[in-house]
């Protein structure tokens, strides 16, 4: 990846902004969000090496849709439990962006240490338009990990500054329309034993039949080793009253 000086970059924003000068000025703020924001890999492949994805998004701060012309995001996480693999274009014929990791303010040299900064310009003549508050928002892009270990909260984050550089979006003239940045994406990655859990009927899906299946195993109903197994929340070898927050949990999240 070539390096670019940061006053380098800021100039080609500079010159992205004045070419998109016809559009009129933003008048509202433009909110970042992640989605969905609780990751979550059920079933046998859900330990260490899953791949898992989240979306970058954003939409108006008000109902009325409202164009802009880039952003720039500062992203956190932890680097012992989720490893940057690469961002994915959103692939749509109405929103084309340029986009992609710049190496700035040190952020990116490689993303071992669990930083990076993210950019992304509409096409001159084709500016953005994010939906309004009421929506699921624009896809800007799409953020691919690779889980490196078990975990039940490890969590992506935005943040607002790091060396120099900034979590912003900008207007055609290049003043700063900022709304919320306060999304948290938190990836859950289950141990061996979770993996088991979840799936009572062994039909290799999660639905409502597992959760009566569950009932019946319990109310010591059911004592198939498979389908205990399958309700033992607390890993302790059996199924009882301790399992049930555990399990009404795992399933809130795979239904």
């Amino acid at each position: 990846m070539k390096m670019l000086s940061s006053s380098t970059r800021r100039a080609m924003w500079a010159v992205c902004f004045a070419l998109a000068a016809f559009a009129s000025t933003a008048t509202a703020n433009i909110d970042l969000f992640f989605a969905p924001v609780e990751i979550f890999s059920p079933g046998p492949a859900c330990t260490a090496g899953s791949i898992l994805t989240v979306q970058l998004r954003a939409r108006s701060s008000t109902a009325a849709p409202e164009e802009f012309s880039g952003l720039s995001v500062i992203l956190e996480w932890d680097p012992t439990k989720l490893q940057f693999m690469e961002n994915i274009p959103n692939g749509g014929s109405e929103y084309i962006w340029s986009s992609e990791f710049f190496p700035a303010g040190g952020l990116n040299p490689n993303y071992a240490d669990g930083d990076a900064s993210y950019y992304a310009a509409g096409q001159i003549f084709t500016l953005p338009s994010a939906p309004g508050n009421a929506s699921n928002g624009m896809l800007v892009t799409t953020f691919k990990f690779k889980v490196l270990a078990p975990t039940n909260a490890s969590t992506l984050v935005m943040i607002p500054s790091r060396a120099g550089e900034l979590t912003q979006t900008s207007d055609i003239n290049a003043n700063d329309t900022t709304g919320s940045i306060s999304s948290t994406a938190t990836f859950v990655v289950a141990n061996a034993c979770d993996c088991l859990l979840g799936d009572v009927d062994i039909d290799s899906d999660y639905d409502f039949l597992d959760i009566d299946a569950a009932v019946n195993v319990l109310l010591g109903l059911d004592v198939n080793p498979a389908h205990v197994n399958a309700v033992d929340a607390d890993c302790d070898g059996d199924a009882d009253g301790n399992d049930i927050q555990g399990f009404l949990n795992f399933m809130l999240l795979a239904l």
